[in-house]
């Protein structure tokens, strides 16, 4: 299966720029599933947050953890612009498959943590090292998106619009 990069929604994309900015930053040669983590870690109005945190996982751990191991990258000084690694495509691969037997016509951030969650790999390893299993995260998903589909590439921007738009008075 060939991963089509124009069927990522609007922040599925800017994540993975995001991704390939910090491989850039840390003079990695490829980009990893690890530096994907990071960059959707540091999303402030991303999915990954709010589902970590439905999941009672220490967010400010899991960054410090992630980050430990991106000091561990291998560094590539004067070279060319980073590539995605063999383990990042398998992410791919996997949210693109997420997303088809989800019915959706689009890869949006949930599928790449789903993807991170499904594939082999650091990432992978250091949220099943903070309890975080798939299951935790096709639950969380589903409680997040409730019924909805991913029919466009704002998707993203429909989610919990009662929680981000609204104001909880019995708070």
């Amino acid at each position: 299966m060939t991963f089509r990069f124009d069927k990522l929604t609007n922040k599925s994309q800017s994540l993975l720029l995001d991704a390939e900015s910090r491989a850039g930053k840390r003079q990695n040669p490829e980009i990893t599933p690890l530096h994907l983590l990071d960059a959707m870690l540091e999303e402030s109005d991303g999915i990954m947050r709010p589902m970590l945190d439905a999941m009672k996982v220490d967010v400010e751990k899991l960054k410090g953890m992630a980050s430990s191991e991106l000091d561990r990258l291998p560094k590539a000084v004067g070279g060319s612009k980073a590539n995605i690694s063999s383990e990042l495509q398998k992410v791919l691969d996997k949210a693109a498959e997420s997303a088809a037997g989800l019915g959706d016509d689009y890869v949006s951030t949930e599928h790449l943590v789903l993807g991170v969650s499904h594939a082999e790999g650091k990432a992978q390893s250091l949220l099943k090292l903070m309890g975080v299993t798939l299951k935790d995260v096709e639950a969380a998903m589903k409680k997040m998106r409730g019924s909805g589909r991913v029919t466009d590439r704002q998707a993203e921007d429909k989610y919990q619009a009662l929680q981000r738009f609204g104001i909880d008075l019995t708070e």
